[in-house]
């Protein structure tokens, strides 16, 4: 009966044993014995502790971290931002080196919307700037500059209806005038003494702004019978803003 009582000591009666016997020549036995005995209670409790230590320091830590963080994303996207105008800057230095053989001067610019109104940015100065200039890709036109507002430049594409009329000529010999009607880009005006060819590049004539011969596109078809004085031709356009080109310049001195 005393032996049953033995092992249901009170934990307090357990602790006050372990310390006496700690102090006792034995004690080291004694305390060997009931860490094992008692580890699968004692570990827990342990690890917990761990545990809720580590994730006091977290927490603790917690706004300096966010704040680091923080710093760490705006740092990044410097960096990012910064790498994006080195990358275009040579992107740009390299389009006018290869075009300088074409054209004695040209502004490479970056297209930031090819529906609807189209505006572009640029690495490089804006003030040689002209409303009229042609915007280009190689040897391709595009389209106009319309307007520059600060550092934003404002363009018309050859397939806005608003696109001004502008001289133009077949390689074969016609000449006439670029429209674009009804969504439909136009070869007009064109007098019937030299008819419009079927399959005839369409080509630019020169202004005081534009060299002659950017390449515009080819007649697809003709919509008016040969006895008419003036005949017009559908035009396919050799390229536009919406296949979005690269590589695309502003020519600022033909």
């Amino acid at each position: 009966m005393t032996n049953s009582k033995f092992i249901f000591l009170p934990p307090l009666l357990i602790s006050i044993l372990l310390f006496t016997t700690s102090n006792l020549k034995i004690g080291n036995l004694f305390n060997t014995f009931f860490n094992v005995a008692f580890y699968p209670f004692t570990s827990p409790l342990r690890d917990f502790k761990t545990y809720y230590q580590l994730q006091s320091s977290t927490i603790k830590n917690l706004p300096n971290t966010n704040k680091q963080n923080r710093e760490q994303k705006v740092f990044i996207a410097h960096l990012v931002r910064e790498n994006e105008i080195l990358k275009q800057s040579l992107k740009d230095s390299k389009i006018e080196s290869n075009l300088k053989n074409n054209y004695q001067e040209v502004l490479p610019i970056k297209v930031t919307g090819n529906t609807g109104k189209i505006v572009a940015t640029s690495s490089q100065p804006l003030d040689k700037l002209k409303s009229g200039m042609p915007v280009v890709n190689g040897n391709i036109l595009l389209g106009l500059v319309t307007e520059i507002n600060q550092n934003i430049i404002n363009i018309i594409s050859l397939e806005d209806d608003l696109f001004p009329p502008l001289d133009l000529k077949g390689a074969s010999g016609p000449e006439g005038v670029y429209r674009h009607h009804n969504g439909i880009p136009q070869l007009v005006n064109v007098p019937s003494q030299t008819p419009i060819i079927l399959g005839d590049f369409v080509l630019t004539n020169p202004t005081d702004l534009i060299p002659a011969n950017l390449l515009v596109g080819k007649v697809s078809k003709i919509i008016t019978a040969p006895q008419d004085p003036l005949q017009k031709g559908e035009v396919t356009l050799y390229d536009s803003f919406s296949n979005n080109p690269e590589n695309i310049v502003i020519i600022l001195k033909p």
